[in-house]
């Protein structure tokens, strides 16, 4: 109940600043103008993530400093309307339907947990592991908090129901509209061609294709989906990515752990780790929904695999004894 009425009023916001670029831009009456956009902004981010890094490393450079623009502006907005005592003493929203602490934990994990997972498929192109290490560490404890931040100033503030601050600035009217557009625009394209180009490298080593058709053809997928209205299920997607994708993380953390013991490198004890990881979170968000769900997946894979790397390693050792007997 609570992620539909989120899901809802994101919607709305979001059609409300797709109305106020489409009065922008005279187009008022075209009933398929956000279709368009979904094809037409997809097409610009499929090819950006085709084109590979050198085009990502200039979208990446664009958008971090904009991001940082756009928030605080927001930010000034909202203290416009409001002030730090009022922001001090927000209490929450009384209408919205309760959620449990498990399950918050479970969205915020959620939200990043997929950029933990991509993060050695960039990192491996860092000058150094040191510059891997900062850029690491500098991405999730502050550019996500930060993010946040700025989401929940204007939603304490009152002028934002959701932390949508793209929409605080487009309601401003007149250029603001254009800077809201162009924010969303770099904003989502900076994420939406890096995730295409990693879910195109992983998918192009699994099935032995080139790397550019399966960003051509991931990325066909991607724009059907964002056309058909895959943004109303958006909270549905975040709460299945809290089940399937922390397993993953864990079984990352848990490899990196065990280092090159045998064992370790069995695809078979990863994918398994894994799938034990992913249902057990399942099972906690069918059953126990007070829990996180993505905190149970993560644990439980670290622990899978690092209980099923040794036993593969005891099953070579005692292998290894009896041939040479």
């Amino acid at each position: 109940m609570a992620g539909r009425q989120v899901a809802a009023a994101d919607r709305q916001h979001r059609e409300r600043l797709g109305r106020r670029i489409a009065e922008s831009s005279q187009l008022r009456g075209d009933v398929g103008f956000g279709e368009g956009i979904d094809v037409l902004a997809g097409t610009v981010f499929m090819t950006i993530a085709i084109i590979g890094t050198r085009a990502l490393s200039v979208i990446g450079a664009l958008s971090v400093p904009f991001f940082l623009l756009m928030g605080a502006y927001a930010v000034r907005i909202a203290l416009t309307h409001g002030s730090w005592q009022r922001v001090a003493a927000y209490a929450g929203n009384p209408h919205a339907a309760a959620i449990t602490v498990g399950a918050a934990i479970t969205m915020v994990i959620s939200l990043f947990v997929d950029s933990g997972t991509m993060t050695p498929d960039f990192t491996r192109w860092a000058r150094s592991p040191r510059d891997a290490v900062m850029a690491t560490f500098s991405a999730f404890p502050f550019a996500n908090f930060l993010s946040m931040l700025f989401g929940a100033l204007v939603v304490a503030a009152g002028v934002s129901q959701n932390g949508d601050f793209s929409v605080v600035i487009a309601q401003q009217g007149g250029v603001a509209v254009f800077f809201a557009a162009s924010f969303m625009l770099l904003n989502s394209g900076s994420v939406c061609s890096h995730c295409l180009y990693n879910a195109a490298v992983g998918w192009s080593h699994i099935l032995g294709k080139k790397y550019r058709w399966m960003a051509l053809g991931l990325g066909l997928v991607g724009i059907l989906a964002a056309a058909a209205g895959m943004w109303n299920v958006f909270i549905t997607w975040l709460s299945l990515l809290g089940v399937v994708v922390p397993g993953i993380g864990g079984t990352i953390i848990a490899h990196f752990l065990v280092g090159r013991r045998e064992g370790a490198g069995n695809p078979r004890i990863a994918f398994v780790s894994w799938g034990i990881g992913a249902l057990l979170a399942f099972a906690v968000n069918l059953r126990l929904p007070e829990l996180s769900t993505a905190a149970v997946g993560m644990a439980a894979s670290l622990v899978s695999f690092v209980l099923l790397a040794r036993w593969s390693s005891a099953r070579v050792m005692v292998r290894r004894m009896e041939e040479a007997e």
